[in-house]
């Protein structure tokens, strides 16, 4: 903790989540740094969480990491070392902005783990994000460029096709469960003055179902 606190802030922390092909299960996710002049030649690591938020149990998140590269704003390749089963240390070599990218397969909607296929994209943020060693207080970016006719929703979500949405850190950013679908649907109610969203997306019939689901959710709000 002290060497964390010691650790200045780096400029900035992008990440993009891909999907350029749903049948394959595999996210695809980018992170970008930019390094303030004190860490330029200074390895950064980054972690795949073993834990999830509401979850009392440890999760091997880093089993389903493929193909972790790095590499320098020029393009040029940087050292990757694998510092154990969920740690990837970079050497940035001095460069200013470094991008490191990575997939992970996800085929389990168990709200632990993440899933994606051709019907849509359901994801837990602590098992696709990595973060930055020493840095899951500074603020975060996040892009999402869902295949073509898919639709993104969250608890951030404040207008149409919104696919940008900035966190003031990694824990809130992976804490926003998030939705990526062609089909799903929006049902709203209001309580004390706040206005409370319930996305459902179903795989078939629902059996008029979902209206009771409403109501009943709005029950246990008031």
């Amino acid at each position: 903790s002290v060497a964390a606190a010691q650790e200045p802030p780096l400029k900035s922390i992008t990440y993009r989540l891909s999907m350029s092909r749903p049948v394959s299960h595999l996210f695809e996710v980018a992170i970008i740094v930019e390094l303030p002049e004190q860490l330029k030649d200074k390895p950064l690591q980054f972690q795949m969480a073993k834990w999830s938020p509401g979850r009392y149990g440890v999760f091997d998140f880093a089993k389903n990491v493929q193909e972790f590269r790095a590499a320098a704003a020029n393009g040029s390749t940087l050292a990757v070392t694998r510092v154990d089963d969920q740690t990837w240390s970079v050497a940035p070599q001095g460069a200013n902005t470094l991008t490191v990218s990575y997939r992970v397969f996800g085929n389990d909607l168990s709200g632990t783990f993440s899933q994606l296929d051709t019907r849509h994209a359901n994801y837990n943020g602590n098992s696709i994000f990595m973060y930055v060693v020493d840095h899951k207080s500074d603020p975060v970016k996040l892009t999402i460029n869902p295949p073509s006719g898919w639709k993104i929703v969250n608890g951030r979500t404040q207008r149409p096709n919104q696919n940008e949405f900035q966190f003031p850190d990694w824990d809130e950013m992976v804490d926003t469960s998030t939705e990526i679908a062609p089909d799903w649907t929006q049902d709203t109610f209001a309580v004390d003055g706040k206005k409370y969203h319930v996305v459902v997306h179903s795989f078939g019939d629902e059996g008029g179902k979902r209206a009771a689901l409403v109501k009943d959710i709005e029950k246990i709000v008031r």
